[in-house]
């Protein structure tokens, strides 16, 4: 997705795609596979015994990162969960569109409001088409925002996230401010992602759902955006 965001120099014609927009169309699908193949999984099997494979995997690599106990990896989780919750996420979609709105305008600021609400709609669409109820763990310390798969609370930031870092990616242009832009969602993202399972107020098969979804909702919101954005310069001369 980073080097995607990179290449912001053109277009092409409104009915045939660049090769950047067919990359980002094999992420969006990639990623919208990854999404079906995890749903199909939790309804056919157990996924008590995946989800604890992988939560006994993170608290092994926290363990290891930690050798002398100072509890400082799950201070580090606490410390970026809440960047996770609506709160936060409401907060930051805020300033963000607040941004575009005085540096570019109106009409911009709309276009980025729409690719994150219909993000949030997305998301319900998911929760409501493959929602399974029920939880492997006891969840401690915080309350889950949505419990079963996908979890809508473990879906939003990766969504909302991803989606921002890269319709602002677009916004913004340039190669290098586009990539930092992109770099610095997904790094979010997984940094949320880790907190929240490594605290418990996620299962782990939500939050991959949770990163699928999203890097497929941007990576589709990437190409929009970019379109939108160069709509009419021919006519403009």
């Amino acid at each position: 997705m980073v080097r995607i965001a990179m290449d912001t120099r053109g277009v092409a014609p409104q009915h045939q795609a660049d090769p950047a927009e067919r990359r980002a169309g094999l992420l969006g699908a990639f990623g919208a596979v990854c999404v079906v193949a995890l749903a199909l999984y939790v309804m056919l099997f157990d996924r008590a015994e995946l989800d604890a494979l992988l939560q006994d995997a993170l608290d092994r690599a926290a363990a290891w990162a930690d050798p002398f106990r100072t509890y400082w990896v799950e201070q580090a989780a606490r410390d970026l969960a809440p960047a996770g919750g609506p709160t936060m996420i409401g907060l930051v979609v805020a300033v963000a569109t607040a941004h575009v709105l005085l540096s570019r305008g109106g009409r911009v600021a709309a276009l980025v409001l729409t690719a994150l609400a219909t993000g949030i709609v997305a998301a319900l669409i998911l929760k409501l088409t493959l929602g399974r109820s029920g939880a492997s763990f006891s969840v401690h310390a915080f309350g889950l925002f949505s419990a079963g798969f996908p979890s809508i609370g473990a879906l939003l930031a990766p969504i909302l996230y991803l989606t921002l870092g890269a319709a602002l990616a677009v916004v913004y242009g340039g190669r290098l401010v586009g990539a930092f832009l992109i770099a610095c969602a997904a790094l979010g993202t997984l940094l949320v992602g880790l907190s929240r399972v490594l605290l418990h107020m996620h299962l782990p098969t939500d939050v991959l759902a949770g990163w699928s979804a999203g890097l497929a909702w941007a990576s589709l919101c990437w190409v929009v955006v970019r379109r939108s954005r160069f709509w009419g310069r021919e006519d403009a001369g």
